[in-house]
């Protein structure tokens, strides 16, 4: 039932991604959608936001599941830049809400799907002391990445651009990054935009929020060891 899931959405995301959006990533109860400049805002309806996090995706109406799980469970709030935001107007606008809310902005991350990863490594460039997840990314050619910070690669063992992924994180590690992967053998790239049609999607979701909790969240030890506190 899922591959059939799986199937529809990855065909509906071509031609009628809200519909691909509604079939296979549900919204997350307890939180809020807010339509703000060109994204939409997410925020958890009982608890006071602490920390911000914004995410880019060539897809974003199916983000709601990942941006509102976020929001509902660090709390804090998740931007979903539009699909045509670049990543500055994105960094400016998510960091503005923030500041209306008395938020640090250096207490952020970004979380890029895709083929939004080279954008979200610019992103990331923006926010004072954030974390960086790339989710199923492609390779960067020609990334400089010292100086990015603590960062989280999430991509299956299937991967189309599988030796992209791998020399990505070969490059962080040689500039004195602070990376961790986690190579999924059984949890297709699509998780974060469609968990209804993947297998596995629970738990790469947690990967990602312990990742942010640690250094941005609840449980935070960021200002303690920063660089390697990765899990």
């Amino acid at each position: 039932m899922a591959s059939h899931l799986l199937s529809f959405a990855r065909w509906a995301e071509r031609r009628a991604p809200g519909l691909a959006a509604a079939a296979a990533s549900p919204r997350v109860r307890g939180v809020s959608a807010v339509r703000s400049g060109q994204g939409t805002l997410w925020q958890s309806d009982g608890s006071a936001a602490r920390c911000l996090v914004v995410c880019l995706s060539g897809h974003p109406s199916g983000l709601r599941w990942l941006a509102g799980s976020i929001a509902a469970r660090l709390p804090g709030l998740a931007y979903v830049a539009g699909v045509d935001e670049d990543a500055a107007s994105a960094i400016e606008h998510a960091s503005g809400i923030a500041r209306e809310r008395g938020l640090d902005v250096g207490l952020g991350a970004v979380v890029a799907e895709g083929d939004r990863a080279e954008d979200g490594v610019r992103a990331s460039r923006m926010l004072p002391a954030s974390r960086l997840v790339l989710v199923a990314p492609p390779g960067i050619p020609g990334l400089e990445p010292a100086g990015l910070p603590t960062t989280l690669l999430q991509a299956s063992q299937s991967a189309a651009d599988r030796a992209g992924v791998v020399e990505l994180e070969a490059a962080m590690r040689r500039s004195g990054v602070a990376v961790r992967e986690t190579e999924y053998r059984d949890i297709a790239d699509e998780w974060a935009r469609y968990p209804r049609a993947v297998p596995g999607s629970r738990r790469a979701l947690d990967d990602l929020v312990a990742f942010l909790e640690r250094g941005i969240g609840q449980q935070s030890t960021f200002e303690v060891i920063p660089g390697w506190d990765l899990h």
